[in-house]
């Protein structure tokens, strides 16, 4: 499975928890592995949205994880937020999707997924935009061979098809910390 990392500039500021965004993103990308038994592609792709783009009130941050997995029928779309729905036989609980979409609606964003059989599927986040509040800059290391102009990405695949990723960015202003994701299916 090919990864693609699509980051938009600047940084991308929301009130969510940390911890909670990243079980959401992990299960998504973990969903469009899944939808791949033979590979493909995942994209994943931040950005920051304004006020009215994508049926939302105010300015608002976009997530999008997009495969070129097997894709869903419309049957199974009306039923992968009820919760204990799987498509995964023996493989699925039933409960990543429903809790997905729980996080998101519960820090006030939205998600919407498209998806065509033999097409992949396009699973969007919108969470509202949060404004930058002033703090204290604080000085984080960072990684040896970061330069402070990249994004820092690693994913470790073991034999059984579990996998952990991390990554880094660091933000675009001096003396701020690094943003980091770090989750393991």
């Amino acid at each position: 499975v090919e990864l693609e990392l699509r980051l938009g500039e600047g940084p991308l500021q929301i009130f969510a928890d940390p911890n909670q965004l990243n079980q959401v993103l992990l299960n998504l990308v973990v969903n469009a592995r899944d939808a791949m038994p033979e590979g493909g592609s995942i994209t994943i792709e931040t950005r920051n949205a304004p006020a009215g783009q994508g049926g939302s009130a105010g300015e608002h941050v976009v997530l999008v994880v997009r495969d070129t997995g097997s894709g869903m029928d419309e049957a199974t779309q009306a039923r992968i937020f009820e919760p204990l729905f799987t498509t995964k036989e023996g493989m699925g609980t039933g409960l990543g999707l429903p809790t997905a979409q729980a996080i998101i609606e519960e820090s006030g964003g939205q998600v919407v997924v498209e998806s065509a059989l033999g097409r992949g599927t396009t699973v969007t986040l919108r969470l509202p935009r949060a404004r930058p509040v002033a703090a204290a800059p604080r000085l984080v290391a960072a990684p040896p061979h970061a330069t402070g102009d990249e994004t820092i990405f690693t994913l470790t695949v073991n034999e059984g098809g579990d996998f952990t990723f991390t990554l880094v960015r660091p933000l675009d202003h001096p003396g701020q910390e690094l943003v980091m994701l770090e989750a393991e299916s």
